[in-house]
């Protein structure tokens, strides 16, 4: 990909004014837990890898990876979410204290174990590592009204320091229909952007500035079966009229991604870099902190889908739940920008 000259500067400017902005973020979070072995050999019992055990640790995921990111990009991030009182729930608010990302709304619930997704990688002394299995421990956890209740004072608490706002529902529970009302209104009263990042419950709330499925996740919401053909501009323009959003990203993997509002053609967006990838794992995280990140910082939609583009780009090619940062994106441009 190749960036417009007149752009170049817009771009360079956007990503440097994130240092310092605010966020707050509410949603579900996960503690991606990586365990990684040295293959050996296949075992006699079972035709499966014996991998020698090495290391492990935890990373946030879900809402925290986003959160991260946008610690990673100089911005602040002030989380709500909800945790167990368990080895995972610790392993996973270090982890995003090490971030960086400022944890007074975490809610610490006495009701079940935090959320974790186990991926184990194994490789040789000259591979790569891959994930050879991902095992999910992630019923959710039961919300008490005490839990809940906490989780919306956290939200109003952080209303007068945001600069924008991101619900980020992985359909675990933790936004319901008043953590969406609350978002809103502050959103509405202060005019700042809010930002949605729903897997399951896209149609569900209303009145976002933005919203941004990947293509999976848009044609499953505009009620369109995926292996049929479609026009992914009919299911822009569905979407957008159930949802009421200011503006819609669908993100396309290798295909780039498309910005449609309710009075305009949308736009289209090749893919930054290569179209081959190294994990596509929390690159939807990456994607939702960065165009935030560039709306509060006075972007308009087209530039922030523009910067968000390349953040993605970055990460897939990083093994796991990655970030980027300012830093390596400037140093992206570079070799794109005009000589």
């Amino acid at each position: 990909m190749t960036l417009p000259e007149a752009n170049l500067e817009n771009i360079t400017t956007t990503i440097q004014a994130f240092t310092g902005r605010r966020v707050l973020l509410v949603g579900d979070l996960v503690a991606d837990h990586y365990m990684t072995g040295k293959s050996s050999r296949i075992s006699r019992e079972a035709p499966v890898l014996i991998l020698k055990y090495q290391t492990e640790h935890v990373i946030p995921g879900q809402a925290g990876n986003t959160a991260a990111n946008i610690a990673a990009l100089g911005g602040h991030a002030q989380l709500v979410g909800l945790i167990g009182r368990d080895t995972r729930g610790e392993q996973l608010y270090a982890a995003l204290d090490s971030a960086n990302v400022n944890l007074q709304g975490i809610v610490r619930s006495e009701s079940g174990a935090t959320l974790t997704k186990t991926r184990v990688l194994a490789g040789g002394r000259h591979t790569a590592r891959q994930q050879v299995i991902r095992i999910d421990d992630d019923e959710r956890l039961e919300i008490t009204p005490a839990d809940r209740a906490a989780i919306h004072n956290a939200v109003k608490a952080a209303a007068d320091w945001a600069e924008a706002i991101i619900v980020s529902d992985y359909g675990y529970g933790v936004v319901d229909e008043q953590t969406w009302e609350l978002a809103r209104e502050i959103s509405q009263q202060k005019g700042i952007p809010l930002v949605l990042d729903s897997r399951y419950n896209l149609a569900r709330w209303t009145g976002a500035t933005l919203i941004t499925p990947n293509e999976e996740e848009a044609l499953a919401a505009a009620g369109v079966q995926e292996n049929r053909s479609v026009d992914i501009q009919d299911v822009g323009a569905r979407l957008c009229e159930m949802t009421k959003c200011g503006h819609l990203i669908i993100t396309r993997g290798n295909e780039g991604m498309v910005l449609f509002d309710r009075d305009a053609k949308p736009r289209h967006l090749p893919v930054f870099g290569s179209t081959e990838c190294t994990d596509v794992t929390g690159a939807g995280d990456t994607v939702v902190a960065t165009a935030t990140l560039a709306l509060a910082s006075g972007a308009d939609p087209y530039l922030a889908m523009v910067i968000s583009n390349l953040a993605g780009a970055l990460v897939v090619m990083k093994l796991g739940t990655a970030t980027t940062s300012q830093q390596e994106m400037l140093e992206s441009l570079e070799l794109v920008a005009p000589v």
